[in-house]
């Protein structure tokens, strides 16, 4: 899945099973499924959601 969100503010902690949260204006080098995520990001730039 590709989730989108507008952030309105975070949290100094984090919480569940997230190690890190990184704000960035490019896409990661290296992905968690490199299979499937650049074809969700083509489908979501395709349907202007991004």
């Amino acid at each position: 899945m590709l989730y989108m969100a507008e952030v309105a503010g975070r949290r100094d902690t984090l919480e569940y099973e997230m190690a890190e949260v990184v704000c960035a204006k490019e896409c990661p080098g290296a992905w968690t499924y490199p299979d499937i995520q650049p074809v969700l990001l083509r489908e979501a730039r395709r349907r202007g959601a991004i």
